[in-house]
């Protein structure tokens, strides 16, 4: 094990943070998270990851700001609603956290927040590893899309 001052090198790449003021969206964004069936609780048991999604429970960082959360909160349900079915065994990881990340973009952006470099250093340092997955982005990020614009003409409208 080593120390990080015992090393030599650049830095090790951050991600950027989401910022602004999510509203009332969070509120709600947790309520229709419970309605849903998924159990939603905080633990720092996860970090240094900032969520975890599993079959019918996200688990969340605490401590973060409201906009971060939001942020957490959707990316987590992306997984939810598109990972854990038939299709997952059709997906690798990378491509299952480009299509929740891609998701977290559009919906923060959608009520006004911030995501500065956030996801986009997300996918850097989490996905984009594999230069094999960048022709695989636009078909997730598509599908995203289609699964964003169902969720919003849902009665329940979790994202808006």
């Amino acid at each position: 094990m080593w120390d990080e001052q015992q090393t030599t090198g650049k830095d090790l790449p951050e991600i950027g943070q989401v910022t602004g003021d999510p509203s009332f969206y969070l509120e709600r964004l947790e309520e229709f998270t419970r309605k849903t069936g998924i159990a939603l609780v905080y633990s720092d048991r996860i970090a240094p990851a900032r969520g975890l999604a599993e079959k019918g429970k996200i688990t969340l960082l605490p401590e973060q700001t409201p906009a971060e959360t939001f942020a957490t909160l959707v990316h987590e349900l992306a997984h939810s609603d598109m990972h854990f079915g038939e299709r997952r065994a059709d997906t690798n990881k990378r491509v299952r956290e480009t299509e929740a990340e891609s998701v977290a973009y559009v919906v923060c952006t959608a009520i006004g927040l911030d995501s500065g470099t956030s996801s986009r250093d997300y996918v850097v340092v989490v996905v984009m590893l594999s230069p094999v997955l960048r022709d695989r982005v636009n078909v997730g990020f598509c599908r995203c899309q289609r699964n964003i614009s169902k969720r919003c003409a849902s009665p329940d409208r979790p994202y808006g």
